[in-house]
């Protein structure tokens, strides 16, 4: 359970994630379509939307077109208010991305890779982060997640040479 900040009332963490994981998933959507494909009371969604707001989760967007009344509200994931740091560790270089939640490329960068022994390419590929992280500092509002994939193949260092 958490609480919502704006009245206080305690949240479970499933529906918000319900909830998030439907608007990503439908693009932009209008809470009534949103409650219906959530199943949810639309006061439920409603205290839900704006803890995702108030956490720059998702936002507002475009009107939708009314059926009468006033104008329906598409609530859409915010993409542009937290980033990713992608690093691919080849033989020989890191390869470094900041990208934003849509996977828009905000700044890259190519590192050499230390290949003395083990050791020292994996305090290289920690250092190479850590610059990496306060070079592009301007850009990063909330930094979400650090992806790296994982190689299946060996690291050959000097020190396996022959």
């Amino acid at each position: 359970m958490i609480k919502t900040e704006s009245t206080g009332q305690e949240l479970r963490l499933q529906p918000i994630a319900t909830v998030y994981r439907t608007i990503d998933q439908a693009g932009p959507i209008s809470r009534i379509q949103l409650a219906r494909e959530c199943l949810m009371a639309p006061g439920t969604l409603t205290r839900i939307a704006r803890l995702l707001m108030d956490n720059h989760l998702i936002q507002e967007v475009a009107s939708q077109a009314s059926t009468g009344g006033r104008r329906p509200v598409s609530l859409a994931i915010n993409t542009s208010a937290r980033q990713l740091l992608a690093v691919r560790a080849g033989r020989s270089h890191f390869h470094m991305g900041l990208c934003d939640l849509s996977g828009k490329l905000i700044k890259k960068e190519i590192v050499q890779a230390s290949t003395e022994s083990e050791e020292s390419f994996c305090a290289g590929l920690i250092s190479a982060m850590r610059s990496f992280i306060r070079s592009t500092k301007q850009h990063i509002t909330a930094l979400e997640a650090v992806a790296k994939p994982v190689s299946t193949g060996n690291i050959h260092t000097a020190a396996d040479s022959p």
